[in-house]
């Protein structure tokens, strides 16, 4: 059964999601691995098998790409990350929400709990 132009459409934008969502996963890994500042195309590319040119294609550029994990740092509360956003005043971890901001912080001086709170 032949498909049609518009599942093969609908498969190949699945499969593009799939494919950025493994770039944005692999970034991530890295960042925690060796620091959010230390992100760079050739290692996540290293990693996943596939060229850092297909990296700007799903992200324009290494900023996008920061961007984006960040973003997703402070929703998946990967508090390393949003530490090291804070460290380096990333405007979107300034802005994450006050209780990401707290443990971010907590993780950074090795405080379990909320015993230091931004007011």
């Amino acid at each position: 059964m032949k498909k049609s132009k518009s599942n093969w459409r609908s498969s190949n934008w699945r499969k593009g999601d799939e494919r950025r969502e493994e770039i944005l996963n692999s970034a991530i890994e890295v960042a925690v691995e060796l620091g959010y500042k230390n992100i760079q195309r050739e290692i996540i590319a290293r990693r996943i098998n596939i060229t850092p040119s297909l990296i700007s294609h799903y992200f324009i550029n290494m900023e996008t790409l920061k961007r984006e994990v960040m973003a997703a740092a402070i929703e998946r509360n990967i508090y390393i990350i949003v530490s090291q956003g804070l460290g380096n005043q990333d405007p979107q971890a300034v802005l994450a929400p006050d209780k990401v901001k707290n443990k971010a912080l907590n993780h950074l001086l090795g405080i379990n709990g909320s015993k230091m709170r931004l007011d």
